[in-house]
């Protein structure tokens, strides 16, 4: 945001510390200077007060389930106080032109709502009125002289389906879905069928990813890995006793030089080991958003693991001896891509030729050696997702592109048959082991630019007396 007409706040992170820091620039002579650094990783919002003098941001707190609180300083960075302490959320959206009102959302009273509260130069001069209720977890875009409020909206959920399925005639049942509670993704069946393993989002709590396991008889849930910030990628083992994830430690986070790693989680228990860290590594770091460290993937023995160094390399780690051996060097990995076929003899992944702007499907053996090229993507660029039918038969994948496309080619190679369309965004399939029915999660995101009106009136109404 602009501080004045020729200096601008900006947060940035440090890669070092992985922390971030809100620093103030000046356009001008392009001088710098640290104003505040956060001891918790968060991307606060800000806001300036119509004067210019102070500056209004939220952060992470050491303590209430590492909840938002929200403090307030001058432009300079002097003077750095509290303003809203509470142990609900409460972030940032800003002052109305003409006002001494500060604008805040906060989820208090269980959904998020917009409050104000009167401030007298950078100090509270009166008490907290919720104005709306439930307008969602936005950000501020701005206000306009006469009071209108833009801000942005977005919502994420993923629904989730088990669906009967054949693999045979590749005929899948939307009408005899039974649909799964809460927001779950990285769906995926254990070895026996009896179980499903899945990432349970929920952005309010402290670990927004949790690692979950159901039992399908009795319908209990339990939590895995609770020690892990943002599980990733889980990988049955193939007896069903453990779990291969990506993730964070919380306790590790801020540590230097610690990024994120393997662990293996055991499932009676719930507890981690440390498998391998990213920070022991040397790769190419990717171009884009994608992750360097992705899709895990054991060996049938499960005395190996394979894994995909994005844009570089295939690898397989052997736990006993804690040996790397690489498999298949490419610059073009397609990242979500990586299956061991049901009798462990072969290895699925793709990559992406800039060339042509297509995908190409390989298999190879699983202890290295000729790829073979199955099919070439159909109508994106990329695959979505790919897995094998539990008999070994077929390769089913999606594409990345609108709505979805299930496609079927044999595992010797050929060409591809789409077998299902659907206009919804479906991810994370997961074949059961009878091969009768298909876990999956449907991506549905909500992302708008909102307006309230006239909040100026709104603020005289609630607050002066004489209105």
């Amino acid at each position: 945001i602009w501080l004045s007409d020729k200096e601008l706040a900006v947060i940035r992170f440090i890669p070092e510390t992985r922390t971030m820091q809100l620093v103030s620039f000046n356009v001008l002579d392009k001088t710098e200077q640290a104003l505040k650094t956060f001891d918790v990783l968060h991307f606060p919002q800000l806001a300036r007060s119509p004067d210019e003098k102070y500056l209004a941001y939220d952060f992470k707190t050491k303590t209430d389930n590492g909840n938002t609180d929200i403090n307030i300083m001058l432009s300079n960075g002097d003077n750095d106080i509290s303003l809203i302490t509470h142990p609900a959320n409460d972030k940032v959206l800003g002052w109305v032109p003409g006002r001494q009102e500060f604008l805040f959302t906060s989820d208090r009273s269980g959904s998020w709502d917009l409050w104000a509260i009167p401030i007298d130069d950078g100090k509270l001069s009166g008490t907290a009125k919720r104005l709306y209720t439930d307008i969602g977890d936005v950000t501020s875009i701005g206000f306009i002289e006469n009071g209108d409020c833009f801000f942005g909206f977005s919502r994420r959920n993923f629904n989730s389906y088990l669906t009967p399925f054949n693999t045979e005639t590749g005929e899948l049942k939307e009408e005899s879905s039974e649909s799964m509670l809460g927001s779950n993704f990285w769906i995926k069946w254990s070895p026996d069928g009896q179980s499903l393993l899945y990432i349970s989002e929920n952005t309010k709590s402290e670990n927004p990813w949790q690692l979950t396991i159901k039992d399908m008889k009795t319908g209990e849930e339990r939590k895995l890995a609770e020690n892990l910030y943002s599980a990733e990628s889980p990988c049955w083992s193939p007896d069903g006793n453990s779990i291969l994830v990506l993730g964070r430690e919380k306790i590790k986070t801020k540590a230097k030089d610690y990024n994120r790693g393997i662990y293996l989680v055991d499932v009676k228990t719930g507890q981690t080991t440390e498998i391998l860290l990213l920070s022991d590594y040397e790769f190419n770091v990717p171009d884009d958003d994608s992750p360097p460290l992705s899709n895990l993937e054991w060996s049938a023995d499960g005395k190996s693991f394979y894994y995909l160094f994005y844009k570089d390399r295939l690898v397989k780690h052997d736990l006993e001896t804690g040996e790397d051996k690489v498999l298949f060097k490419h610059s073009h990995f397609n990242w979500n891509i990586l299956s061991r076929s049901p009798d462990g003899k072969n290895l699925l992944f793709a990559q992406y030729n800039p060339e042509e702007k297509k995908s190409h499907l390989f298999t190879m053996p699983a202890e290295g050696g000729k790829e073979i090229k199955l099919c070439t993507s159909q109508e994106a660029g990329f695959f979505a997702w790919c897995g094998w039918s539990p008999d070994g038969k077929y390769i089913f994948f999606t594409e990345g592109n609108e709505g979805t496309k299930l496609w079927r080619v044999s595992a010797q190679g050929g060409s591809p048959q789409k077998i299902w369309h659907s206009e919804n965004k479906a991810e994370f399939y997961s074949i059961h082991p009878d091969g009768n029915q298909v876990a999956y999660a449907i991506r549905e995101r909500t992302t708008e630019i909102r307006l309230i009106e006239n909040l100026s009136y709104e603020l005289a109404r609630v607050y002066d007396k004489s209105e």
